[in-house]
């Protein structure tokens, strides 16, 4: 079993997470890399050459692009896979669980959320805390093989491009190596199985939505203005780029939206952010839009925001990480593309089922393709994920356990509602 599954779900989920942190890369193919971009005092301008578009198609681009994404309940759209027998398959197989970085929250509430569900379905779990190293996923990866584990699974951002060998040695050992929610779906390494997000849908769908609100609230949306804070030093950066650049190519000719981009590397976020984005704020005032790559960037966004007394621009982001949502609440940030761990971990550990449950020894694939579920958290409803016994945002609640609860339950044969997830903090 060598080829890798890429497989999400391609529902519409409201979650809570941590920054999801993916590891470590060169993304230098940011904005410097595009054609007709220019530096300004940190932050780069893109115009995109003269083009003909036919305003009608656009505006349903973008209208049509956020509708399955605003309120409701989203679909269990996993139900359309074989039901399969998860504690017989799972029952004495030996999984390791290992966050990429124990520091970070977002990955290790997934790791510890596939513990829980993997040791109820009957499994040994093995819960790795190793370091936010290459040497220290190679050490987790020894560890697990020595153990004989048939998976191990680093959640949450490890740079799997840097740790190749140790993958082969694990696999030439009988020992899969996972790679959860770190890579896009569209990106491929020397792992047994990535299990990846789109990020490149990402930064469309905050586009999108920016581009909708500039139709309904700026007279047009060729008169939006949008500072993006991008990141740059993480895998998944390159691909969210992706997503810019289309929508640049798309909406960002002369005479359309105007598009800015301020960088900053993932380990300069807190020495620098506010400084950057208040520079970019400074030098045009005309900017009515800012969003950010991810969005505990967003926390060192507000602070520009205030000092520049533009509080009463629209921010959004992608994540919908615990500690951030409270700002949606007071208002100090307009949407949150959100995700559910404990939904991700559930979908991680379906993928582990069908691969162990495999008994003919071929290659098998999940037919999930769209990314993890994404939903649209703003102050419609907002309440509806801030846990009802605090009225604060947790890890414990999302909004969404009914619709996955529900679901997994019938597509394993097993009472997902039984399960205690109390131990996670």
């Amino acid at each position: 079993m060598k080829k890798r599954i890429i497989s999400l779900l391609s529902v519409l989920c409201l979650g809570l997470t941590m920054f999801a942190g993916c590891g470590n890369s060169a993304a230098d193919e940011t904005s410097s890399a595009k054609s007709g971009t220019e530096a300004t005092n940190g932050a780069n301008e893109t115009t995109a050459s003269t083009q003909t578009k036919d305003d009608a198609a656009l505006v349903a681009e973008f209208e049509d692009g956020i509708a399955n994404y605003i309120g409701g309940k989203p679909e269990f759209k996993e139900s359309s896979l074989d039901t399969v027998d998860a504690a017989g398959i799972m029952k004495g197989k030996k999984i390791c669980v290992m966050p990429y970085d124990p520091a970070n929250m977002f990955s290790v509430n997934i790791a510890k959320n596939e513990q829980v569900i993997l040791e109820a379905l009957g499994a040994e779990v093995i819960y790795y805390e190793g370091e936010n190293s290459a040497e220290g996923w190679t050490k987790g990866i020894e560890m697990a093989t020595a153990e004989d584990c048939q998976i191990v699974d680093l959640t949450g951002g490890a740079d799997m491009t840097l740790i190749g060998p140790a993958i082969k040695d694990a696999e030439a050992q009988g020992t899969l190596v996972f790679d959860c929610h770190g890579a896009d779906i569209s990106d491929t390494f020397d792992n047994s199985y990535t299990v990846g997000a789109d990020y490149a849908a990402s930064a469309k769908l905050q586009a999108y939505y920016a581009l909708d609100y500039a139709e309904k609230n700026l007279g047009g949306w060729k008169n939006l203005n949008m500072l993006v804070v991008e990141c740059t030093g993480l895998p998944c950066d390159i691909t969210v780029r992706k997503g810019w650049d289309y929508i640049d190519e798309t909406f960002g000719f002369d005479g359309g939206a105007k598009f800015q981009y301020v960088t900053i590397p993932s380990t300069e976020w807190d020495a620098k952010t506010e400084s950057e984005v208040t520079s970019a704020l400074t030098k045009d005032p005309t900017i009515n839009f800012v969003c950010a790559y991810y969005d505990n960037q967003l926390i060192r966004v507000i602070p520009a925001l205030k000092a520049c007394d533009k509080t009463d621009i629209p921010v959004t982001s992608y994540n919908g990480s615990s500690n951030v949502l409270d700002y949606i609440k007071t208002g100090d940030i307009t949407m949150d593309i959100g995700e559910s761990t404990r939904w991700m971990a559930l979908h991680c550990v379906d993928c582990m089922i069908r691969v162990l449950g495999n008994e003919d020894g071929g290659d098998y694939y999940v037919p999930n393709k769209d990314g993890y579920a994404m939903y649209f958290i703003d102050a419609d409803n907002i309440d509806n994920c801030l846990n009802p016994e605090t009225g604060q945002a947790d890890y414990d609640h999302d909004g969404v356990e009914d619709v996955y609860t529900k679901g997994y339950t019938d597509l394993w044969g097993f009472d997902i509602s039984k399960i205690d997830f109390s131990s996670i903090n």
